[in-house]
């Protein structure tokens, strides 16, 4: 497979860069000193670079190809957009406009712009006090790139960015949308007049909160709706093509007490206006959904999702599953911008593993690992993928690896301090060619049927917990156990109360025993003396009532083994019977819900949960 030529840019202070082309050995620095420099951001088509800081008069964009590899000077700025203070940027999809906010001031500033990239005219200004990450751009853009939106309140607002209008004059708004409680929103990729967006209505005082589909063209018409409980979170996932929104809802808290990290499920909105809302993922049954990504070729119609700790990839028709990936310590599915290749890793609190499948031909084509990476993304051309530990999440150990999309390390860089990582596109998506896997990377993959196999049994290899004593003592005997540190210490302590013998040469020296007073020490070697004939005593008493036996303490330590064990082992069987009871009783309200593979088997395991239990005394 071919590389083309994607920049791979990093951010590694305010003022300055490092770019390199493939394959990416070598970095090239370039300082870009405009202003202050504190903010930075990626034109979402690669076009521009957007410099601005909090001391700069104006917001400066730079085109992608002045900052080429190879060229040594410091770009000048294609367009200035006189704005002072930028501290967010966002642009449209073709980078024809470009949105600023700026730190609000009074209640008369007007903090929020949208600019003409071409002429750095200001076409519209609003208020906006503040923004946050969650909520995502406080304008959106229409696919077509002719109407911008935003939210003022609790109403929806629609501007035509080509309708002309006057000098000094505010640009009057075409669509409006008034619902109560309305906090966010999500414009979908259609063009005009056939606009669709989903709304959000929090729940107050007990009642649910709801995601529902408008036709901009039919705004007293709900398209579709979903209402659900417990969404301290919402994040929607239009498909690429438009006909239809993945809606994940999320809580901070598991009210069920399974998960420590809160539970997310989710659900898909179709578009049609007849088919209703179903529910793909459910945290009460299948496990919280840790990640969803449509598949960005608009004619596959179809999305990858973790629940739990299983992948799947499903069809947006029916929403069920059409290929199981595994399962696995996995919490990122991310499609390579061709649609062919998915990543499914987990990163952040994770071990960092990565497989890389071929959707098309069904393969698994290799595994890697980068434990600590929390960025993941693809080359504009499929051909590889970076991730990177960014600063602030990391502190120390910053720094990016870019992999093949097999798998392959191809090189890693280490920074002291890396703020941001990006493929940039220098062309179209459209012009980058669909290649399929190498022929010498497909004759050592493995199909995804085996895949599933292999990583389900990975992830069952748990061991049980032990705890610190037992650890300690199964170090001893093995003789890998040490007395420094802390566990010498303890043992010290240990010693001392009993009146056994210290082991103060083998304590380093900032934990050395104190010298005390004499009367102090004589007190508290009586109590030793006192504790050590009570336990001699009470050993004659119980050795002279017990039966007679060769090694009475591990015989009685065997003999309570079994016991623990079948208890453990029932514990278990029990809990699994409860997840099948409580998957009955949502198939019994629900008798349309769809059953996963792994669900299925869980039913079919019934009866042979019972009989294990019933062996155990149950």
């Amino acid at each position: 497979m071919s590389m083309l030529s994607p920049v791979l840019l990093s951010s590694v202070s305010s003022d300055a860069y490092s770019i390199a082309s493939p394959p990416f050995q070598s970095m090239q620095r370039i300082d870009v000193k405009i202003g202050a420099g504190s903010y930075n951001a990626w034109s979402s088509d690669g076009q521009f670079l957007a410099i601005a800081g909090e001391e700069s008069s104006s917001l400066h964009l730079i085109r992608s190809e002045d900052i080429a590899v190879g060229k040594r000077d410091v770009p000048a700025p294609a367009v200035s957009i006189p704005e002072p203070g930028v501290s967010f940027v966002c642009f449209s999809p073709k980078s024809a406009y470009v949105c600023t906010w700026r730190k609000f001031t009074s209640e008369t500033d007007n903090n929020m712009a949208v600019w003409s990239v071409a002429t750095g005219a200001c076409l519209l200004r609003s208020r906006r006090k503040r923004l946050e990450k969650s909520a995502g751009n406080p304008v959106q853009f229409s696919s077509d790139e002719k109407t911008a939106w935003l939210l003022n309140g609790s109403e929806l607002l629609g501007y035509d960015l080509e309708a002309s209008v006057p000098d000094n004059e505010r640009r009057p708004y075409v669509w409006r949308l008034h619902i109560p409680d309305m906090i966010r929103f999500w414009l979908g990729p259609s063009t005009v007049p056939s606009y669709r967006v989903v709304v959000l209505v929090a729940g107050k005082k007990g009642q649910p909160s709801k995601c529902s589909i408008y036709n901009v063209a039919a705004f007293d018409t709900v398209v579709c709706s979903k209402s659900f409980y417990q969404s301290d979170d919402v994040e929607v996932f239009w498909a690429p093509a438009g006909h239809a929104a993945l809606v994940k809802a999320s809580a901070a808290h598991d009210a069920s007490g399974q998960s420590y990290y809160g539970t997310a499920s989710l659900f898909i909105l179709p578009a049609d206006g007849v088919t209703p809302a179903s529910t793909i993922c459910s945290a009460a049954t299948d496990g919280a959904c840790a990640d969803v990504e449509w598949n960005p070729v608009k004619n596959k119609r179809e999305f990858a999702v973790i629940c739990g700790r299983r992948a799947w990839i499903c069809a947006s028709s029916s929403g069920k599953c059409v290929l199981d990936l595994g399962k696995n310590a996995w919490n990122t599915v991310r499609w390579s911008p061709s649609g062919r290749y998915l990543l499914v890793g987990g990163y952040g609190n994770l071990p960092g593993s990565m497989w890389f499948f071929d959707r098309d031909a069904k393969r698994l084509l290799g595994t890697a690992s980068d434990h600590g990476s929390k960025f993941v993304m693809w080359s504009p051309d499929s051909s590889s993928l970076v991730t990177a530990r960014l600063f602030p999440w990391r502190r120390v150990d910053n720094g990016f690896s870019v992999f093949k999309y097999h798998g392959e390390l191809l090189v890693k860089h280490d920074f002291e301090k890396l703020v941001d990582v990006q493929f940039v596109a220098l062309q179209e998506q459209s012009l980058y060619p669909n290649e399929p896997s190498s022929p010498e990377v497909l004759a050592k993959s493995k199909d995804i049927s085996e895949a599933s196999q292999i990583s389900a049994a990975g992830a069952s290899k748990t061991t049980a917990y032990r705890p610190p004593k037992a650890r300690e003592a199964a170090a001893a005997a093995s003789g890998s156990g040490s007395t420094n540190g802390i566990s010498a210490m303890l043992q010290q302590l240990r010693n001392v109360q009993s009146g056994g013998p210290q082991i103060t040469q083998d304590l380093p020296a900032t934990s050395a025993p104190k010298t005390s007073d004499p009367k102090k020490a004589s007190r508290n070697q009586a109590r030793r003396e006192r504790r050590a004939r009570n336990s001699a005593t009470n050993d004659t008493a119980s050795t002279n009532d017990s039966a007679t036996a060769e090694e009475p303490a591990p015989a009685a330590e065997e003999a309570t083994t079994p016991s623990a064990d079948s208890a453990k082992a029932a514990k278990g069987l029990l809990k699994k019977l409860r997840q099948i009871e409580q998957l009955k009783e949502a198939i019994k309200a629900d008798p349309s819900l769809s059953l996963t593979p792994e669900q299925k088997d869980k039913l079919g395991r019934e009866a042979g949960i019972r009989e294990q239990l019933k062996a155990l005394g149950h």
